[in-house]
C-alpha cells in the first residue's frame, strides 16, 4: 500500500502496519513485545489514550513526571525507576521532541523495551533522524487534531520482522472497521472532555477517575482494523506533510511576534527544542488560565488546555512527585496553528488574550 511505503520512507522503518487507531497500536506493540501484567513507564502529562492502550494490553501504567524543558518524560525519572519498570513509552508531547536518544541508551543498557509515541510529532527530527525511527516499535495517530488528521487510524512501525509479524497476527483477530465502534470511541473522548470540564477544572480531581469505569464499558471498540476507505486521503496527507509543517511553523511565528510585542507578565511561552514540529502554540498562564480558557471557548475560538495529568483519569502507579506534570495541567493553553486558521484569526484571538490579561493587570 502506498501510504505504508511513504510511512516507511518518512520514518526510516522497514515494516509498517496500519491500525484502526493509535490506542490499539500501543496495545499491539506491548502485546507483541510479550509484556503482560508488567509495569509500563509513561509520562503523566499525556493523552489519556496512552494509559488506555497500556490497560488494553493488560499491563499497568507507571506514571513518571515530565521535564519542563521539552514537556516529555523525564530522563532522570526513568533512571531513578529503572529497576521498577518493564518497558517505556516515550511520547513526543505537544510536537516537541523528547530526550529520545538518551532514553534509548538507558533502555538498551538495561534491556528495557522502548516504544516511541510520535502521534503529535509527525515530521519532527532529532539530530536529522526522523521521529518514529527510535525504539523497538513506534506508534503514530492520524486521528482528529493530529499533525496528519484524516479523522481515523494510526500505524505501528518497526525494524524487527518478528515483532511486525506478531502485530499482524494479533490484529488479524480484530474486527473490521465499523462506524459504530468509532462512534463509541468518539463518545468516550467527548465524555472525557465533560469530566474534565465538570470535575478537573473545578478542582474536584478525585472524581475524575469515574472516566476509567466508562472506558471499560467501551474498551473493545478500540480493537478494529484500519479502514481502506481512508487510504487515499492518508497518502495525500503524507505527500503534503512538508507544506503542512511549514504552514504550522509560519502561524506559530506570527503568534510569537504578536505576543513578544505585548510583553505580558505572568505568561510563559514554550520554546520547543530544535527539530520539533508545531502541533499547537503552547503557553502557560499562572492563576488566570481557567478564566481565559472559558472566555475564549465562549467566543468559539479554537483552544484547548490539554493535558492534565493522566493519573487523575486512569489508575496506575504514581512514581514520585508529579510537580511539572501538574503544573502543566494547571497552566497550559494551546492555540491552533494548522491550516484551519488565517492571519485575521491569529490577530483576533491574540488581541482577545492580550486584552484580557492587560485588563487584569491594570485593575
Amino acid at each position: 500500500m502506498k501510504s505504508e511505503q511513504l510511512l516507511s520512507k518518512l520514518h526510516q522503518r522497514e515494516y509498517v502496519l496500519l491500525t484502526g487507531n493509535a490506542t490499539a497500536g500501543i496495545m499491539l506493540a506491548l502485546t507483541a513485545l510479550g509484556l503482560k501484567s508488567k509495569r509500563i513507564a509513561i509520562p503523566n502529562n499525556v493523552c489519556v489514550n496512552v494509559p488506555i492502550g497500556v490497560r488494553l494490553s493488560n499491563n499497568l501504567p507507571v506514571y513518571l513526571d515530565v521535564t519542563k524543558r521539552n514537556l516529555g518524560i523525564s530522563l532522570d525519572e526513568i533512571k531513578r525507576n529503572v529497576r521498577d519498570i518493564d518497558a517505556v513509552i516515550a511520547v513526543h508531547a505537544y510536537g516537541a521532541v523528547c530526550d529520545i536518544e538518551e532514553i534509548s541508551k538507558v533502555c538498551l543498557e538495561n534491556n528495557i523495551p522502548l516504544i516511541e509515541d510520535f502521534a503529535l510529532a509527525e515530521g519532527a527530527t532529532i539530530h536529522h533522524r526522523p521521529a518514529g525511527s527510535f525504539g523497538d516499535i513506534s506508534v503514530v495517530s492520524f486521528g482528529a487534531g493530529k499533525i496528519i488528521d484524516i479523522g481515523h487510524g494510526g500505524a505501528v512501525l518497526t525494524n524487527d520482522k518478528k515483532l511486525y509479524e506478531e502485530m499482524v497476527f494479533i490484529q488479524n483477530g480484530f474486527r473490521k472497521f465499523s462506524s459504530e465502534a468509532e462512534d463509541k470511541i468518539n463518545q468516550l473522548s467527548r465524555r472525557h472532555t465533560q469530566i474534565y470540564n465538570q470535575y478537573f477544572l473545578e478542582g474536584r480531581v478525585d472524581e475524575c477517575l469515574c472516566f476509567e469505569d466508562e472506558m471499560h464499558l467501551v474498551k473493545n471498540n478500540f480493537m478494529h482494523k484500519f479502514s481502506l476507505d481512508y487510504a487515499d486521503k492518508l497518502t495525500a496527507e503524507l505527500e503534503n506533510i512538508e507544506a503542512n509543517i511549514a504552514a504550522r511553523r509560519s502561524n506559530r511565528e506570527k503568534f510569537t511576534q504578536i505576543f513578544d510585542r505585548a510583553q505580558l507578565s505572568g505568561v510563559e511561552f514554550f520554546n520547543p527544542p530544535e527539530g520539533s514540529v508545531d502541533w499547537r502554540f503552547n503557553f502557560f498562564i499562572s492563576d488566570e488560565r481557567n478564566r481565559v480558557f472559558r472566555h475564549l471557548l465562549k467566543q468559539n475560538f479554537k483552544i484547548s488546555s490539554w493535558q492534565p495529568s493522566a493519573s487523575f483519569f486512569m489508575s496506575g502507579k504514581i512514581s514520585g512527585p508529579q510537580i511539572v506534570s501538574e503544573w502543566i495541567g494547571a497552566n497550559i493553553l494551546n492555540l491552533w496553528v494548522n491550516q484551519e486558521i488565517d492571519d485575521a484569526y491569529i490577530h483576533r484571538i491574540s488581541g482577545e488574550i492580550i486584552g484580557m490579561l492587560n485588563a487584569k493587570r491594570t485593575s
